[in-house]
C-alpha cells in the first residue's frame, strides 16, 4: 500500500488482498470454496490490518468467515496447504489451519447473512469484511472506515460487550496495538460492564492481559481501564491502597504510585537509548521476551504496603513505613498468580521481582554512604539470578514514579550507576563462578565426612561467597579454607 490512510488504501484493499493470498499458498480459495458450495469473506483483523497498512505477521494470519461447513472447508484447507487442522469450538462453529506459510482462523457466519454477522462484532472497525471471489466488494455495515480514518475503537452495540466479556478488555488491547482512543460511549458501557471481566476464563483474560502489555501503548491502555474501572475489577487487591498516604518521598497514594510506577516502567522501555544510555542493549535483549514481567511486577510491587503499614514519629513529623512489605507483597501476588492461572514459570519471575524490588533502594542508600560491600551486591545478583535487568527496570520506574520532596535528588542516577557495576560483576566474576565452583557437592561430602543433608547445603554457599570474594580460586585453596572455616559456618 502506498498510504497509511484508510480511505486512500481502499481503492488498494483487493490488490493488497490477492498479495496477502498468494504470499499464503490461498490463490485458490475462492475455487475452492465454491466447491464446497461456501461463501467465504476476508473479515476483522485482516482486512482492518490491510486497511491500516500494518505488517502481515510471518507467517500471516487470515481470518475468514464462512457461510457454510466450517469443519469440512477447514480439513480440506489443511490438506491442500499441507498444514493441520485444529478443532476450535463445535458449538459456535469455529476452527484454526496451522502451516508454516499461514495461519488459518475460519469461522461460522453468526447470522443468516454476512452483513447480520458483521453487525454481531465487537467493534466497527473489525466489522469489515470482503468477499474473496469478489475482493472488491467491501462491505462496512458499521461504518468502520470512518473510524480507521479517526482511529477510534466505537462498540457496536451494547449486547455485543455483554455476549462475551471478553471484549471488555479487547478494547484496551485495540487501544495499546493501534495507538487509538475508546469512543467516550464505548468507555461508558464498558464502565457499566466492568463486573463482567470476572466471567470469561481466568486463562482468556491473562492472554487479553499479556497482549496490553506487550503493546506500544500499555501505559495509555492501563490508565484507561483504571479510569473504566476494569483495572480494579482484575486486580482487588490494589483498592486497598487508595487514598492510602505514604512517607514524604512519595507524591501519590499506594494505589495511584502502582498505576504510576507500571506507565514510567513502559516509558521506560520505549526508549531504552534515552533512558538507559549503554546499558540499552542489554535492556532491549531482556525486555523482548520480559516485557509483560516487568510491567506487572511494576504494577504489583507494593502490594505489601497496606498490610504493613505504622506511622513512626519522626524529628521531621509523622513518618510512614512499610517493614517487610515486599515479602508479604509476594504473597499477595501468588494468590493473584493462581487466581489468574499464571504459569509457573512466569509466576516466578513476576514474584522474584516483586520481593526484591527493594534491593537496588537500600543498596543505593548504602553506596551514598561509601558503606556498600561487595557481599551485598553478591547477595542481590545470586537472588535475582538472570532477571537483574528486570530488577532494576521495576526499580528505576519506582523511583520515577515517586516524586516527593524527600526524594534523594540523584536516585535515578544512583540506581543506573548500581545497575551498570552489578551486571559487570554479574557478568565477569559471578557467572563464571557459579559455571565452575571449585568444589562440588561430593567432593565436601569427601572432605567433611558429611552425609547428604542441608549442612553440605551451608558450606557450598559459604565456599561459593569466598570465591566470589576473590578469598579462594583453586580447589586446593578451597578445601584447605573450608576446613578452617566450617566450624564458623551457619545457615544464616
Amino acid at each position: 500500500m502506498t498510504s497509511n490512510t484508510p480511505t486512500a488504501s481502499l481503492a488498494a484493499l483487493a490488490q493488497n488482498a490477492r498479495y496477502l493470498l498468494e504470499r499464503a499458498g490461498l490463490g485458490d480459495l475462492a475455487a475452492l470454496a465454491a466447491r464446497r458450495g461456501s461463501a467465504l469473506y476476508l473479515c476483522g483483523g485482516t482486512v482492518r490490518d490491510l486497511l491500516l497498512d500494518r505488517p502481515a505477521g510471518d507467517p500471516p494470519d487470515v481470518d475468514l468467515a464462512v457461510d457454510g461447513r466450517v469443519w469440512a472447508l477447514g480439513r480440506d484447507l489443511a490438506s491442500l496447504l499441507g498444514g493441520r487442522f485444529v478443532p476450535l469450538d463445535e458449538e459456535h462453529d469455529t476452527a484454526r489451519v496451522v502451516c508454516p506459510r499461514v495461519q488459518i482462523d475460519l469461522v461460522g457466519l453468526r447470522a443468516p447473512t454476512i452483513e447480520g454477522d458483521l453487525l454481531a462484532r465487537d467493534f466497527t472497525i473489525n466489522a469489515l469484511a470482503a468477499p474473496v471471489d469478489n475482493l472488491e466488494g467491501f462491505l462496512d455495515p458499521t461504518g468502520g472506515l470512518n473510524d480507521l480514518d479517526q482511529k477510534i475503537i466505537r462498540h457496536i452495540a451494547d449486547e455485543n460487550l455483554s455476549e462475551d466479556p471478553l471484549r471488555l478488555m479487547r478494547a484496551f488491547r485495540f487501544m495499546a496495538q493501534l495507538g487509538f482512543e475508546i469512543h467516550p460511549r464505548t468507555k461508558a458501557a464498558i464502565a457499566s460492564r466492568a463486573e463482567l471481566v470476572a466471567g470469561p476464563a481466568a486463562e482468556r483474560t491473562l492472554s487479553e492481559l499479556y497482549l496490553i502489555l506487550e503493546a506500544p501503548g500499555a501505559a495509555e491502555a492501563v490508565v484507561a481501564m483504571d479510569q473504566t474501572g476494569l483495572l480494579a475489577r482484575l486486580f482487588p487487591e490494589l483498592e486497598a491502597g487508595r487514598d492510602m498516604d505514604q512517607n514524604p518521598g512519595h507524591h501519590l497514594s499506594v494505589r495511584d504510585h502502582l498505576i504510576e510506577t507500571c506507565c514510567q516502567a513502559a516509558r521506560l522501555l520505549a526508549d531504552p537509548a534515552g533512558r538507559f544510555g549503554p546499558l540499552a542493549e542489554e535492556v532491549r535483549r531482556y525486555a523482548g521476551p520480559r516485557r509483560r514481567h516487568v510491567l506487572l511486577a511494576a504494577l504489583l510491587h507494593d502490594l505489601g504496603k497496606p498490610d504493613t503499614k505504622q506511622v513512626e514519629a519522626r524529628d521531621e513529623g509523622p513518618w510512614a513505613t512499610f517493614y517487610k512489605h515486599e515479602s508479604v507483597g509476594e504473597k499477595a501476588w501468588s494468590e493473584i498468580a493462581r487466581r489468574l492461572r499464571v504459569s509457573r514459570a512466569d509466576a516466578a519471575v513476576i514474584g522474584r521481582l516483586v520481593k526484591l524490588h527493594m534491593r537496588p533502594w537500600h543498596l543505593a542508600g548504602l553506596n551514598r554512604e561509601a558503606a556498600l560491600s561487595t557481599r551485598a551486591v553478591n547477595r542481590m545478583v545470586l537472588a535475582v539470578g538472570d532477571d537483574l535487568v528486570g530488577l532494576f527496570i521495576v526499580a528505576l520506574a519506582d523511583a520515577r514514579a515517586a516524586r516527593g520532596p524527600a526524594r534523594p535528588p540523584r536516585l535515578e542516577a544512583e540506581i543506573l550507576d548500581l545497575c551498570a557495576s552489578a551486571l559487570r560483576r554479574q557478568a565477569e566474576i559471578i557467572r563464571p563462578a557459579l559455571a565452575s565452583p571449585l568444589l562440588d557437592g561430593r567432593q565436601v561430602m569427601e572432605l567433611m565426612d558429611l552425609p547428604p543433608g542441608p549442612r553440605v547445603g551451608q558450606l557450598l554457599a559459604a565456599l561459593q561467597e569466598a570465591q566470589l570474594q576473590g578469598l579462594i580460586v583453586e580447589a586446593d585453596q578451597a578445601r584447605q579454607w573450608l576446613r578452617e572455616n566450617a566450624p564458623s559456618i551457619t545457615g544464616s
